[in-house]
């Protein structure tokens, strides 16, 4: 792969196919890492702790009713204090996961923002079709669409779609309480 200086799309097109193979293998190793209140079913918890962690964990609903969904934990005084340890001792993860999801987001607009600048000429020397005809160019084109197919699919395979939810409003309550 040849790197000069002046071809400004390969060096492009390559860092951000390192960052998605840096996202790639923080999906990986947050995936094994879920935290256990995160995890809870009707069928894996107990009674209690399931309703506890249905109040406590709402998925996105939580963000059309932002004032009602605080006041029952605040009203609650178990409640609180449940929702307080669990703050203290995930809100780091929880936090990794919510950068994790951003990076993934922020990814795919990358690649758009790539592409629509090759179409539009910001590279000089390069624009879609001749990039498409360099071997190069369509080793990074096809490993930046290819880690992004991987990301999608892995992540849907690996943290449920309920499971993000929960992170992500769990993160947004904290994030804003703290």
């Amino acid at each position: 792969m040849d790197l000069e200086d002046s071809n400004l799309a390969i060096i492009t097109g390559l860092r951000i196919v390192s960052k998605g193979s840096l996202i790639l293998t923080e999906l990986q190793n947050l995936s094994e890492n879920i935290p256990t209140p995160f995890l809870f079913n009707q069928t894996n918890t107990d009674k209690q702790t399931f309703l506890i962690y249905k109040t406590l964990f709402i998925d996105f609903q939580f963000l059309q009713n932002r004032s009602y969904y605080e006041s029952q934990i605040e009203n609650n005084e178990q409640l609180k204090d449940i929702d307080e340890e669990i703050c203290d001792s995930y809100f780091e993860v929880i936090e990794r996961f919510y950068n994790l999801f951003e990076s993934i987001y922020k990814y795919g607009i990358q690649i758009n923002s790539f592409v629509k600048d090759l179409n539009e000429g910001i590279f000089i020397t390069q624009n879609l079709e001749s990039l498409c005809a360099d071997p190069d160019g369509q080793q990074i084109l096809s490993e930046m669409l290819g880690l992004f197919g991987v990301m999608l699919l892995l992540m849907d395979k690996k943290i449920q779609g309920i499971i993000r939810e929960r992170l992500i409003v769990a993160y947004i309550r904290y994030k804003v309480n703290n």
